[in-house]
């Protein structure tokens, strides 16, 4: 209720909001509308006779949006009698004789259209979607001799209204938002346009620059954010208000500002964007265009958001960014995803580990000439018993068990090949011995059998395997538990050699072992390469790691993920079998890449070299993590350390595999394109393996509060205390406030108000997590 004369405290309201002084015009006062992209001022606002205020809005929004997008209602246009009540009996009435336009309703977005089209000439329109793509909003805009005009159209019971949505509004092109991991957003629908048409995921809030506060932004919780403001001082204004807003509202995420400016120099000031810069660049392809302004992202650091409030969400988990791999492994994923009903990071995990020993040691990229980096990864996937990690592994795992199928068939061709020659040989050596004739005949030599997994990780087993098969092994099981526990022999000082063998491997090193017993009793491999992947329990890998483990590097050389769980869903949906057939065909061609000869005729991985472009972003990648490192210490700091080469490594891995897949990419120098999604990949990973670290390092009582957490999660992400009591059969209510205090203590969530429904009763409150997505 207004304390002060009605009239003033709606023109403070509005000031407040927009910044401007209202300006006297005839009987009442003249100023820019707070409920839409308003430059030229649009609102009228005058005091009658009876005190009551009359506001209007020659751009069509109804008096109702205007009052709330200043925290007013229309209670506040009366005047408050002696007994301190305001008086009911009068109505509001819009100004002026324009009355209907203000509340003119229209059966379709169509009819609006048209009406607009008839009286203004270049009509253009955005329509705004809810999560599941129906229409809720449409703006409308067209050119005039003074400037745009923009009318707001919001859907109604009885059609469409020109009035603006109800907020939260939501964001534009919100479907494809929801899907994408990371977020391009301009200023205003015409530059997000821009920005799609080079194959970005791009979105604005409705209302223009000042009103972004209106908007619903949840939806961009744990992804990555750039934002692509105007180059005048509004397009920075509204740049720094969703800055300001996200960081408020969702700590969790990654948020970088980019200025076309640094592409395009000669951008027009006073308002450049998106569609400028695509309309100045025509020319040249949407694809090249989509690579300067993802390379500019790339070399843009995130900006440090200094919040303490919500630390749980600044360790949310970041959906993995599946869009950042080539075909058909993006495919793949999203596939298997769908039809295990996992998290796509499950089937990530493993696969990124099959095509790194696919590839093993027949390839090196070189950053320098002292420093070549193998394709060798070590993943963990960690998950609760019945999180679905295990079909997702099995799922990736089985490209693996395809291809061994046909080398173990090949290897028993030639096993029946060699029974043959020692039958031969065996005649030939008894002829030989009755005559004594000749020289004595040789046996034929044993096959080897080629092999690409081991199931048996102890030095003894594995390093004779490696002299074999040069290429290289990988290490997969679902339970990597028992590959872990193995080094549990170092505790007892008996087997320290195998640690060091181990971490030796994860360079592709050289390995030697001197043998006891046996025909032969030194081993010698040059390149010991071996890739690892499995699954883990969170449990598990807490009792398993110990400090050994952590002081002599090998946590930190294991990259992690630990993706939420998803409830159960039966799905008739399934992998297509030509999907799973890309995928072998892309192992099997990674399988068939040869080593390169040196002088002495001893086969030695083939170089790949960075282009210019690659060059220039790996070294503002290393520059940047550099910062990151030196404000790390301990184990974080060591696995940072270790994180540093990551890019380079799936960079390897992402360019062979799309020069495999098409034959135009060259296939030994690295190009932008695959450098800027491994950066990418690898931002991911340091979130992931940051937040994992501080998971590891909670005490039983913590880890009580994240289970339940991610109970309440997988279950909605929001419960009063009757549902934790019904759902949970504790004896009272009490308790299970209690439970739900420790998560908000925690910061993991906060109460919030939940009105009464339509049948009345008590106001309640609900626990709703702040990483709620």
């Amino acid at each position: 209720m207004s304390t002060t004369n009605p009239i003033d405290s709606v023109l403070n309201a509005v000031s407040a909001e927009t910044g401007r002084e209202a300006r006297k015009s005839g009987d009442g006062f003249v100023t820019c509308c707070p409920a839409h992209d308003d430059n030229n001022p649009s609102l009228k606002i005058s005091e009658r006779g009876d005190g009551t205020v009359g506001i209007h809005c020659f751009a069509g929004c109804c008096p109702e949006d205007v009052l709330a997008s200043v925290g007013l209602t229309l209670a506040d246009l009366f005047p408050v009698k002696g007994d301190g009540r305001q008086n009911p009996m009068v109505q509001p009435k819009c100004s002026g004789s324009v009355t209907p336009k203000v509340s003119k309703n229209f059966p379709s977005v169509g009819d609006a259209i048209d009406y607009f089209s008839q009286r203004h000439r270049d009509v253009q329109f955005w329509t705004y979607e809810d999560a599941g793509g129906g229409p809720v909003g449409v703006v409308i805009r067209w050119d005039t001799d003074k400037g745009k005009e923009f009318r707001p159209l919001s859907r109604s019971d009885g059609g469409w209204m020109l009035c603006a949505m109800p907020k939260p509004r939501p964001l534009y092109r919100l479907p494809d938002v929801k899907a994408s991991d990371r977020v391009y957003v301009a200023e205003g629908e015409k530059a997000a346009d821009a920005l799609r048409s080079f194959g970005l995921v791009a979105t604005t809030s409705p209302g223009g620059c000042k009103a972004a506060k209106h908007a619903d932004w949840s939806v961009l919780a744990g992804k990555d954010v750039v934002l692509v403001p105007d180059n005048d001082e509004p397009g920075e204004m509204f740049a720094e208000s969703v800055v300001g807003i996200l960081s408020r509202e969702l700590p969790g995420t990654t948020v970088r500002i980019i200025r076309l400016k640094d592409i395009w120099p000669e951008i027009p000031d006073g308002g450049g964007d998106a569609a400028d810069f695509s309309e100045h660049f025509d020319g040249q392809s949407p694809e090249t265009l989509a690579v300067q302004i993802e390379e500019l992202t790339m070399q843009t650091a995130p900006i440090k958001v200094s919040n303490e409030q919500h630390s749980s969400t600044r360790l949310a988990f970041q959906p993995f960014p599946v869009d950042l791999l080539p075909e058909p492994v993006r495919c793949f994923v999203n596939s298997g995803a769908k039809a295990i009903g996992c998290d796509p990071a499950a089937i990530v995990m493993p696969l990124l580990a099959v095509l790194g020993s696919a590839i093993g040691n027949t390839r090196r990229l070189s950053l320098k000439a002292s420093w070549h980096v193998p394709p060798i990864l070590w993943t963990v996937t960690i998950g609760e018993s019945g999180s679905q990690k295990s079909p997702a592994f099995a799922f990736a795992a089985g490209l693996v068990t395809d291809h061994e199928q046909e080398l173990d068939r090949k290897y028993q061709s030639l096993l029946t090949t060699h029974r043959e020659g020692q039958k031969d040989h065996e005649r030939q050596y008894a002829a030989w011995k009755r005559t004594g004739e000749g020289t004595e005949p040789c046996p034929p030599d044993e096959p080897i059998e080629e092999r690409w997994s081991v199931d048996d990780t102890t030095i003894e087993a594995i390093v004779p395997l490696l002299t074999e098969n040069r290429r290289g092994l990988l290490v997969a099981t679902d339970e990597l538990a028992g590959w872990i526990a193995g080094f549990d022999k170092y505790r007892s000082g008996k087997s320290s050699g195998d640690v060091s063998r181990w971490l030796s491997m994860y360079n592709a090193g050289t390995v030697r072992v001197d043998r006891k017993s046996g025909d032969v009793r030194r081993l010698y491999v040059p390149r010991a390469a071996v890739c690892v992947t499995g699954t883990i329990q969170p449990g598990t890998l807490s009792r398993s790691i110990g400090q050994e483990h952590r002081d002599n590097g090998l946590l930190a050389r294991l990259l992690l993920a630990y993706p939420l769980r998803s409830p159960k869903r039966w799905s008739e949906f399934d992998v297509d079998q030509a999907q799973l057939q890309r995928m072998r065909d892309v192992i099997s061609q990674l399988r068939s890449l040869e080593f390169a000869t040196n002088d002495n005729g001893e086969a030695v991985p083939a170089i790949v070299c960075l282009s210019d472009r690659a060059k220039k972003l790996w070294v503002e990648f290393y520059n940047s993590h550099d910062t990151t490192l030196a404000d790390a210490s301990g184990e974080l700091a060591a696995a940072y350390s270790k994180l540093e080469e990551i890019p380079a490594r799936l960079a390897l891995i992402m360019h062979l595999v799309r020069s495999v897949t098409d034959q135009t990419i060259d296939p030994s120098v690295i190009d932008s394109v695959s450098m800027v999604s491994a950066i990418g990949l690898a931002e991911w990973f340091i979130h992931e393996t940051t937040r994992i670290y501080a998971i590891l390092d909670r005490t039983a009582e913590e880890h009580r509060v994240a289970e339940l957490a991610g109970w309440i999660r997988t279950n909605g992400g929001r419960m009063t205390a009757r549902d934790i009591q019904r759902r949970k059969k504790l004896k009272s209510s009490d308790e299970a406030e209690a439970m739900l205090d420790s998560l908000v203590k925690a910061e993991f969530g906060s109460w919030k108000p939940v009105a009464p429904g339509p049948s009345g009763g008590r106001p309640t409150r609900e626990f709703v997590l702040f990483d709620l997505s």
